[in-house]
């Protein structure tokens, strides 16, 4: 399952990237190196996670606890460099990490609802970007 995604996601930038896969300058290494690591932390905790608690479906939920705090560093990184609502990102998943361990059912669709909503804002950010004929630089 997670090779899958890592696959529709990189199908997904060589797609929509049209001047090449590789990073050009030194803010896109930050980003890759960003997501690279952002990536190996999520495929890796939660295997460190089932060898700690036992292969058991019933940890599944608390998984999603800790990949908010490892989603909520990666958002608070890219605060510094990207956007600042970016921080206010990080922080939402800080805080919905805590949610998590309290409503361990709902963890899941917590973190996917919660994903869905800081990838709408960016993307509306993005268009107001494109429109606005806005260069690559973070404003």
């Amino acid at each position: 399952m997670q090779s899958s995604r890592l696959v529709l996601v990189g199908l997904a930038i060589w797609r929509h990237r049209s001047e090449g896969l590789l990073p050009r300058n030194a803010t896109e290494r930050l980003l890759w190196s960003i997501w690279i690591g952002y990536i190996l932390a999520c495929t890796v905790d939660p295997m460190a996670y089932q060898l700690a608690h036992g292969w058991n479906v019933a940890n599944v939920g608390q998984e999603f606890a800790h990949l908010a705090v490892i989603t909520g560093l990666a958002f608070f990184v890219m605060g510094s460099v990207y956007w600042g609502w970016f921080y206010l990102f990080g922080l939402a998943f800080w805080a919905l990490a805590f949610v998590m361990h309290q409503q361990v059912e709902y963890a899941q669709p917590m973190f996917g609802i919660a994903w869905a909503l800081a990838l709408s804002a960016i993307g509306l950010y993005l268009q107001r970007l494109a429109r606005s004929g806005a260069t690559n630089e973070a404003r």
